[in-house]
């Protein structure tokens, strides 16, 4: 068993009592509107990668996830290879051009983030030690 399907698992078997609140991807904080949180519906294992899906439509992948806690009060993944946080900003428009994301990967010199969304609105700045993933 590998450590993606453990948190899976893991994931399934707490759903639906997952800590709500706003994602975070090594101490980049996914900017909401005052108030809003997330929270995880579903979660499904793709080869080494968690799908994470989210009551409002977005989705989180996971690759090669190492170190977790999953609780009601806590949902952090210390180390992944890649993290991937993907959204429609209408989702009764979904469609290849409205697709938008944020994608996180982690090489030796550091995390290289990119993103296809309106790059003044999400100025990514990921930092080394912060977890993968932690849903504050």
């Amino acid at each position: 068993m590998t450590e993606a399907s453990r948190l899976a698992d893991q994931v399934r078997q707490s759903l639906p009592r997952v800590k709500r609140g706003t994602p975070s991807f090594y101490g980049d904080r996914l900017d909401l509107p005052a108030g809003e949180t997330r929270s995880v519906t579903e979660v499904d294992l793709e080869d080494n990668c968690v799908v994470l899906r989210f009551e409002t439509g977005e989705i989180m992948r996971v690759w090669d996830p190492a170190g977790y806690e999953v609780a009601n009060n806590a949902f952090v993944v210390t180390r992944a290879s890649r993290v991937v946080w993907e959204w429609y900003p209408d989702l009764q428009q979904q469609s290849p051009e409205t697709h938008r994301f944020r994608e996180y990967v982690a090489r030796d010199s550091g995390i290289e983030a990119r993103t296809n969304d309106d790059p003044y609105m999400a100025r990514l700045r990921p930092k080394v030690g912060y977890p993968a993933v932690e849903i504050c």
